[in-house]
């Protein structure tokens, strides 16, 4: 009898410490595990970059050479899976976006309110009149290629498009306009 009121005294004495001691081990792991998908991270990170810093390929340069002539002065960048041309063209800056494959996906420029479809400016004007009209981009698909496109690192279907910035203190948006005058909210900033 004397052994069991021991055995069970020494149970209650050590059961917190092997809850501590599991408990501490199950921090462990979970430490390990955090720290794991951190380095995962900084791995993935790491290969974006990489593809950033590879550059623009010479088949998808003369590509656009082919797709717009002599163009002087265009810059080029790789953003994520497209490589952009940002050039000059009737005095606006003009991009042009190519795929993975070299491929036009299609090209943006800088257009005025005016150049919506009328019924989308009375649509903006009604439904976000308290909002300022900024910018306007006016996306032109290449029908021949069916990439998603990617603007304000948003993906979309690829089609004509224009893409109108709107602004208010603290609350910036864009809406998607398609040339039918179909207004529907895109992005908010």
């Amino acid at each position: 009898m004397k052994k069991l009121v021991i055995l069970s005294m020494m149970l209650t004495f050590m059961l917190p410490f092997a809850t501590v001691k599991a408990a501490s081990v199950k921090e462990h792991e979970l430490k390990s595990e955090i720290k794991t998908t951190r380095e995962d991270l900084r791995l993935e990170r790491k290969e974006l970059n990489s593809l950033k810093d590879r550059g623009v390929s010479e088949i998808t340069k003369d590509n656009f050479y082919k797709d717009f002539g002599n163009i002087a002065n265009v810059t080029w960048e790789q953003n994520g899976p497209l490589a952009v041309a940002t050039y000059q063209k009737g005095g606006k800056q003009v991009k042009s976006f190519f795929d993975f494959n070299n491929k036009l996906v299609g090209t943006s420029s800088v257009k005025t309110f005016a150049a919506i479809p009328k019924s989308a400016q009375r649509t903006i004007r009604k439904d976000y009149g308290k909002y300022e009209v900024g910018p306007v981009i006016f996306f032109k698909d290449n029908e021949n290629n069916s990439s998603d496109m990617m603007l304000w690192n948003t993906p979309f279907a690829s089609a004509d498009n224009y893409f109108v910035e709107l602004q208010k203190p603290h609350d910036d948006i864009i809406v998607q306009v398609n040339p039918d005058g179909n207004v529907s909210f895109f992005k908010q900033l």
